[in-house]
Parts: structure tokens; sequence; C-alpha cells
């Protein structure tokens, strides 16, 4: 392949990716604000600005855009998560504090983004794909999160049932937000931060803190 044709190629590489997230981000909103069931081909195509024919081309029917949409909202949260504990230090401490960050990063932890991973949920009984990728992604952060309490654990203590309710203070984020529209994000990362210093206090308590200083 000559240097000119290699570089067409990913010029038309580069547009079909930006056509496909055009589309993933129309349908977003029109999930958000209409629901799956009511989110079709033509209000896609509108809210985007591009002809069905189009999306066709990108996308073979609606059930593949709200697959690719689902995944792209997972790899979304997916993302953050391992961005931040890549860059912070290796102890369980400062993961666990890299994880609340990424939780309620206002770059997914939006109502967009939430009213669309909620109205997935919702539809994952019925559809097996998409329970696929939302039960996945949950099973996958809580063992993670449990396996960093084990790292923390003091003898007697309940590391699964510990580490659970922590990942489930965390994914109190859909209801809380999805509710009013406002959530107080510094607000709810005090209160998990408070619930790691109830369980491991000389990890997470005001002297440790110091300490760490």
């Amino acid at each position: 392949m000559t240097k000119s044709a290699a570089t067409r190629l990913s010029l038309q590489e580069d547009h079909r990716g930006a056509r496909r997230q055009q589309l993933i981000e129309a349908a977003m909103r029109s999930i958000a604000e209409h629901g799956i069931a009511h989110t079709t081909v033509a209000r896609v195509a509108e809210e985007a600005g591009l002809s069905q024919g189009i999306m066709n081309f990108y996308f073979e029917g609606k059930q593949a855009l709200l697959l690719a949409t689902l995944e792209y909202v997972e790899s979304e949260f997916q993302r953050g998560r391992r961005e931040k504990m890549r860059s912070s230090a290796k102890t369980p401490e400062a993961q666990l504090d890299a994880i609340i960050e990424a939780t309620f990063d206002p770059a997914v932890c939006n109502p967009l983004y939430l009213d669309v991973w909620d109205a997935f949920w919702g539809e994952a009984r019925a559809r097996a794909d998409f329970n696929r990728v939302c039960s996945a992604y949950e099973t996958s952060q809580c063992k993670e999160t449990i396996r960093l309490f084990r790292k923390l654990a003091k003898p007697g203590q309940d590391v699964d049932a510990l580490g659970t309710a922590f990942f489930c203070l965390l994914e109190s984020r859909p209801e809380r937000l999805g509710r009013s529209k406002r959530f107080d994000l510094e607000g709810i990362k005090r209160t998990c931060r408070a619930f790691l210093a109830t369980v491991f206090p000389a990890n997470f308590g005001r002297s440790s803190r110091r300490t760490r200083r």
C-alpha cells in the first residue's frame, strides 16, 4: 500500500469512527429523553442531523445501535476508573480513593450517562445482550472492590459483606441523581470516605490522614 493510499484509508476510518460516535451520542440523548422503547432509527437520525440511510450504513438497525450505545457507556465507566487507578499510588487505600473519584467524576456521573445506564438496566431482564454487559460490569467492579477490602481487613471482618456494601454505596448514584437531576458529588464522596474510615479507622481515619500528609 502506498503512503497516500494509507493516508486516505486512515482518514476514512477516522470519518467512520466520528460518524459512529455521532450516532451513539444522539442515541444517548434520545434514550435519556424518550426511553429505549421510544428511541427509533428515525429519531436518532434526526437527533444526529443525518439521514436514516446513513445510520443504517453504520448500524444494522436499532438493536445494533442500542447495544453499541450501551457498550460505549460501559467503556466510559471502565476507562475513567482505570485511568484514576493507574495514576494513583498502588496501595489499597489510594486505589479505593481513586475508585471514589472515578465513580463520581462529572464526566460520567451526570444525568445523561446515568439515565442511559439506568434505562438499559431496566431492560436487562428482557434482553440477554443488555444483561450481559450490565452484569459483567457490575460483577467485575464489585470483585475489584472486595479484593482491595481483603488487603485491609482485620481478623473477624466480613470482607465480602463490607466490600459489597461499599460497592452498593457507590452504585446508589443513578437513583439519587435521577430523581432530582442534582447530585452533591463532593457530599457523596465524603460519605464514601466516612464509610471507609468507619470500617478501616487505622487506614482512613483522621490520624491516618495526618500521618500520610
